[in-house]
Order: C-alpha cells, then structure tokens, then sequence
C-alpha cells in the first residue's frame, strides 16, 4: 500500500464526520475502519481536485462497485479506476465525446 499525506482536516475529523462526509460522496460507511473511510476519502478528494475527475462520475463509479469489498492487495484508487472505467464504458458514444 502506498502511504501518501490526508488533505489537510481529512485526519482531524471525527468517525461521525468522516461517515457523513463519505456517505455524501457515494462511499460505503458501513463496517468500514475509519482508517479505510480516511484512505477512500482522500482517494476521492485527490481525483476530483488533483485529477479533474468529476464529482458525478466518481458518485456513479463507487455506485458500481459498492456491493464489493477491494482486495487485500488492490488500493482504493485503482478500485476508482477500474469503477470508473466501468460506468465510461458502459455510456453511449454521443455522450462521452
């Protein structure tokens, strides 16, 4: 796993605060450590503020793999990645070009 810096508050939130503020951004809370919470939330924040990945589409790639855990040695952003490619792939030509 690769160990990178929390956006600035990320770490200083509360477990009710970290749950709200994934739960607002389509990522699962339930039976989630607050240590994973942290790690898919920065994940999150980094691709839509870093990357320009919009806010839409990583809400409707954590939509396709919410019902599965990612694996022991799959991290989250990869796991993004790969949902995201999913929805893309999945949407008519006229509205992705």
């Amino acid at each position: 796993m690769i160990k990178r810096s929390l956006p600035r508050g990320v770490d200083e939130l509360s477990t009710a605060e970290l749950q709200h503020a994934s739960q607002s951004r389509g990522i699962r809370t339930y039976g989630v450590s607050p240590a994973r919470l942290r790690e898919d939330l920065t994940t999150w924040i980094d691709l839509h503020l870093n990357e320009r990945v919009s806010g839409v589409l990583l809400i409707l790639g954590r939509a396709f793999e919410f019902d599965r855990k990612p694996g022991e040695d799959e991290t989250s952003k990869s796991a993004v990645v790969q949902s995201l490619e999913h929805v893309l792939s999945g949407l008519p030509d006229n509205l992705v070009r």
